[in-house]
């Protein structure tokens, strides 16, 4: 009877044992779980919050940048219709004068337009040929390209006239280029040396870099009045 009895309590304390092992287990596991929860919760947490703030900060560069896009483009605007106004004025005004003072007229307008161009000249790069085909071309680029093809051929203009009507020792002309010309660096770094060679002869040289394949309307109306269907092309006087 004693031996069973002493059997019976060992029975009952592993029992005992076993169950508090199982507790131990059990709570160990719920609380693992706890702490795994509340550590996928928190990286979960710093995910979102990073995701939101990349969010943030995506749309606000979209809108800075869809602002300047907006600013870039209301500028070129105001410079197209400045220019328009002007060339409208220069015409009619100049209808009211003699040759005489249409000669003086054009001399000083002409001024204007190449210190306006000095501006353009001093952001572009020095040649515009060999610079759009080693770089990604920005819009900010583009645009200032534009306006000073725009100021250019009203130079042009303006110096053809001045050279058939006031009789001015002036050497005008245009040079076509394209970005996919492999001759066309090469065209203007000989056209800089022909420069050179008039201006220490005297002559007053206005020579304005034209990228063919621009949309401007004057670009393609002197493309096709002169017939030009491929590049190089430089038309002098």
């Amino acid at each position: 009877m004693a031996k069973a009895s002493e059997s019976g309590k060992k029975m009952m304390f592993v029992v005992a044992v076993v169950l508090v092992i199982s507790l131990v287990l059990y709570l160990a596991g719920v609380f693992s779980g706890l702490y795994a929860s509340k550590v996928i919760e928190k990286k979960t947490t710093e995910k979102l919050v990073i995701l939101s703030n990349k969010t943030t900060t995506d749309l606000e560069s979209l809108r800075e940048g869809t602002e300047e896009n907006l600013d870039v483009l209301k500028n070129y605007i105001t410079f197209l219709e400045t220019n328009v106004r002007s060339m409208q004025f220069e015409q009619t005004f100049s209808q009211t004068l003699t040759m005489k003072e249409r000669c003086a007229f054009s001399n000083i307008t002409m001024r204007y337009l190449m210190e306006q161009l000095r501006y353009y000249r001093e952001i572009l790069p020095f040649r515009l040929e060999e610079y759009e085909r080693e770089n990604d071309l920005s819009d900010e680029y583009r645009t200032l390209k534009k306006e000073y093809t725009e100021l250019s051929l009203r130079t042009w203009i303006n110096a053809k006239n001045n050279y058939e009507q006031c009789n001015r020792a002036l050497v005008h002309g245009l040079y076509f280029y394209s970005r996919d010309c492999d001759v066309c660096v090469r065209q203007g770094e000989e056209l800089d040396l022909f420069t050179e060679n008039l201006t220490s002869r005297g002559f007053d040289v206005m020579l304005f870099t034209i990228d063919t394949d621009s949309d401007d309307p004057i670009v393609s109306f002197n493309k096709e009045y002169y017939g030009i269907t491929s590049v190089p092309v430089v038309i002098v006087n």
